[in-house]
């Protein structure tokens, strides 16, 4: 009888024999436990283990994490009475005894009709669903072997359904879609068969879903486009009261509709582009978390033409009104255009459009950068809208007072930090389960640790009780993260540092200010090849870059040797006192005496009592030589 049951298809989870979930068994440890499975003889040396799960580790780092690891896991063992990992040496093993879905779905005996209800009982997701697959080594293998054991359960479902009944086929294949949801080939079987049985509407849908997940890069040809080509999408009543938003509360956040273009049969394969695009918008503006937005499901029900009457049914506050141009037989083929427009919902007035070319050979592959390009472009809008509206009002909202403070935290001196602050305070007496407020606040006190340069433990202290308080309320808000790791980076925790950015990169890994200070991070960790570039995409993302994005990538240029470029850079700072010192810094490498003279004066008038030596031991660098780098090049700028 097995002392355990590992699942690891689906969310991953741990059952005892008698069927009790055993939830505290540690997370990276169903990492490892997968490494191991998917190991030839489901074992795997220290060595390897340590540099799969801690890739970014410094030399050392990663044995001594997975020490305390195992040291947990066993831990665990012996208080839920189960058998897991077993050590033989250098060696590390799944215990024998445990049974893991993955072994069952290679060795089990699929191919036949009356296996595939097991079959779907045993596949419950993706491989360990919910582990981030964007980021850091550990997720880019997850994704690689998530879509190998995919490929295969499907291969497995095909066959074990293709000689099955209708009835039961079409309840498969939907079921496999659901538990395999990147599956091309179960949607194609699906279409087929609801072709057959005259389903068109029902096939229209499965044929833009098959667009959507196949990345937008194969479309159907006019032959596999007859059958369905003339049935129109019709928009069925539903409920369009909008859900409440995790970690928005009543904080006044703007709601947002994004309106489909209007189906033109004359021009399927642009339909299908443009739609996936909204819908790769509408994924881009729920990771930034600025305003909430109607799903795009119900969205595609909205009458065309009665835009006014129904945002106010659904309460929005601003409208984005999509249109297909250059469609027909006069324009060029492969050119047509895409446009958007942005309204207030309240007035109909226009405060943003954009257009853009469909490429059918090119645009598909560029929709994630596009679509976050429209998504920040949407955002910016909304908020210079708001902040125009706002003009001295009496009683501003909660978001308002946020984005006053994020206003503020553009601006790197103490005062206008100290502002940022109040404003999220202020935030937050209104709404205090805004998680962006919370992430504010933490980054105000983490500017002011910065620049302070005291080491002050409880402003640390401080600005990581904001960020669990913004994770807590919103897990999704990769902004809580995002300060987590910074918060972790200046309490010289680099490891958990790292982990946090990975799992904010994740969840926005194309948002400009999280890469700012994920290279400002990498930096201090002493990873400088990747925090160059980094920060070179940041500022790509956002070339008017803030004061923030030029102090970080000096840094960087100081580390790598680039003292001119880093010079180049701390002069597109505008506010030149919180960067005197690596100003100095770079200087005195350059061999430019004067400017480090003058770097240094102008600092030291501010703070006069500054001491090198104290500064530089609670400088946060994991690099010991890094760390002599920098005080050795302020001794040479004339510090002492």
């Amino acid at each position: 009888m097995p002392t355990a049951r590992l699942n690891l298809l689906g969310e991953p989870t741990l059952f005892s024999e008698d069927g009790i979930h055993l939830s505290n068994f540690p997370k990276k440890a169903f990492a490892l436990a997968a490494f191991l499975v998917r190991s030839p003889q489901a074992r795997a040396s220290k060595r390897e283990l340590a540099d799969f799960l801690w890739p970014l580790s410094a030399a050392g780092q990663g044995p001594r994490n997975l020490r305390q690891l195992l040291f947990r896991v066993r831990q665990f063992e012996l208080g839920a009475g189960v058998q897991v990992l077993n050590a033989e040496g250098d060696t590390i093993k799944l215990d024998e005894m445990v049974s893991t879905d993955m072994l069952l779905l290679k060795d089990g005996k699929w191919a036949s009709a009356a296996k595939a209800k097991d079959l779907l009982s045993l596949y419950q997701g993706p491989f360990l669903q919910g582990v981030p697959t964007l980021g850091d080594p550990v997720g880019q293998w997850v994704l690689q072997h998530r879509r190998a054991i995919e490929d295969e359960f499907v291969e497995t479902l095909l066959a074990a359904v293709s000689e099955a009944s209708s009835e039961l086929r079409q309840s498969s294949l939907s079921r496999g879609i659901e538990v395999a949801p990147t599956s091309v080939s179960l949607r194609r079987e699906l279409m087929t068969d609801l072709i057959k049985q005259g389903k068109l509407p029902e096939a229209r849908r499965i044929l833009r879903d098959i667009q959507l997940v196949d990345g937008h890069k194969n479309f159907p040809t006019p032959r596999e486009l007859a059958p369905i080509s003339a049935v129109p999408n019709t928009p069925t009543p539903i409920d369009t009261t909008p859900l409440p938003q995790a970690g928005r509360d009543h904080a006044g956040v703007p709601h947002l509709v994004i309106l489909p273009p209007k189906p033109m049969t004359e021009a399927i394969a642009e339909q299908f582009m443009a739609e996936a695009l909204v819908d790769d918008v509408t994924i881009a503006l729920t990771r930034l978390r600025s305003v909430s937005i109607l799903a795009p499901h119900t969205a595609r029900q909205i009458i065309i033409g009665d835009v006014a009457g129904q945002s106010a049914m659904l309460r929005a506050d601003y409208v984005v009104t999509t249109k297909l141009v250059g469609i027909g037989a006069k324009y060029t083929a492969n050119r047509a255009k895409f446009s958007l427009m942005l309204e207030k919902a309240s007035t109909g007035d226009m405060i943003w459009a954009e257009s853009i070319v469909l490429d059918h050979d090119t645009g598909p592959i560029q929709f994630a950068a596009i679509a976050n390009g429209i998504a920040l472009s949407l955002v910016d809008a909304i908020e210079r809208s708001k902040l125009r509206s706002f003009q001295a009002s009496a009683k501003p909202d909660a978001y308002i007072h946020y984005l006053n403070g994020q206003r503020d935290l553009q601006i790197l001196d103490l005062p206008s930090v100290r502002r940022a602050r109040n404003s999220f305070k202020e935030a937050l007496a209104l709404s205090p389960n805004f998680a962006p407020a919370h992430a504010g606040f933490s980054q105000s006190l983490i500017y002011e640790w910065v620049m302070r340069g005291r080491g002050d433990i409880d402003v640390l202290s401080r600005a990581r009780a904001a960020a669990e308080r913004a994770r807590d309320v919103d897990p999704l808000f990769g902004g809580a993260h995002q300060m987590l790791g910074r918060a972790s980076l200046f309490a010289g925790d680099f490891s958990t540092s790292l982990e946090h950015f990975s799992e904010a990169e994740a969840l926005n890994p194309h948002h400009a200010d999280m890469l700012c200070d994920f290279a400002d991070t990498l930096m201090h960790s002493s990873l400088d090849k990747r925090a160059n570039s980094t920060i070179e995409l940041a500022i790509e993302l956002n070339p008017l870059a803030p004061d923030a994005y030029w102090w970080a990538s000096a840094g960087i240029k100081f580390f790598v040797g680039d003292y001119n470029e880093a010079l180049q850079h701390l002069e597109k700072v505008k506010n030149r006192e919180p960067v005197l010192r690596l100003t100095a810094a770079c200087a005195a490498m350059a061999g430019q005496d004067s400017l480090a003279n003058l770097a240094r004066t102008r600092f030291l008038e501010t703070d006069p009592g500054f001491k090198l030596d104290d500064w530089i031991s609670v400088l946060p660098v994991r690099d010991a030589s890094h760390r002599r780098h920098y005080r050795d090049a302020l001794r040479k700028a004339g510090f002492k």
